[in-house]
């Protein structure tokens, strides 16, 4: 009878792994090497910056598969082009999608970029680990957190040609408009949640295990009591 308990226990553990997660990327336009280009970017900016405006800009994207995500860190390719005294930090807020544009904010960033002409991969971890569902759009929103900033976010390497996504610029709080050319260059990282519900063909396996593992433990009981 222990042994038939050792058994069931053992087919209870397999069912409950059944479900697990995997580290991965939800979404990413960056090319092999993360590749970006490094010659065009979007101005994320805030007078009085070489006369600039307050410039905010939104690339969007969705999750891929049948998985939810649960996000664990985004990254951006970005420059801060003054050379003068000018902000270095660079907001990025994680927004849902209300018809087509950015809508409640599911997470804010912030982005160091430390000198005048700095250019790389910055990267934000999120503390808030919220889970990003499986065919759902959000976006990725950038604005210059203090005044008199000049900061970029570098193009993908399609350069200007027609994004492959949603790409919208705001000017001075305004209304969201399009971009006719462009997309930027950012990667969404996460935990996939795996479904906690096996596979039929999972659990079938399972079972025939487990009755194939019941059965062999009674038949050695009646051996041994015979």
């Amino acid at each position: 009878m222990r042994t038939i308990k050792l058994g069931l226990m053992c087919l209870i553990v397999l069912v409950i792994s059944a479900g697990t997660s995997q580290a991965g990327v939800i979404f990413s336009t960056f090319g092999p090497g993360d590749s970006h280009s490094t010659g065009f970017s979007f101005d994320v900016t805030s007078p009085p910056a070489n006369g600039s405006t307050d410039r905010d800009e939104a690339m969007g994207f969705s999750v891929q598969g049948v998985n939810d995500f649960t996000l664990t860190s985004i990254e951006l390719a970005v420059i801060n082009s003054f050379s003068n005294n000018g902000g270095t930090l660079m907001d990025v807020y994680l927004m849902s999608d209300v018809a087509g544009e950015p809508g409640s904010v599911i997470e804010s960033f912030q982005l160091d970029l430390p000198a005048a002409f700095f250019g790389g991969i910055l990267t934000a971890s999120s503390l808030l680990n919220p889970i990003l569902q499986a065919g759902s759009e959000y976006w990725l929103v950038a604005s210059a957190t203090e005044p008199n900033s000049f900061l970029g976010w570098y193009f993908d390497n399609n350069g200007f040609t027609e994004p492959e996504g949603p790409s919208l610029v705001r000017v001075n709080n305004g209304e969201w408009q399009v971009h006719t050319f462009g997309r930027g260059a950012f990667r969404v990282n996460g935990d996939s949640i795996e479904s906690s519900v096996p596979e039929p063909s999972t659990i079938a396996l399972l079972l025939t295990g487990g009755v194939g593992l019941i059965g062999y433990c009674w038949r050695r009981k009646l051996k041994l009591a015979a």
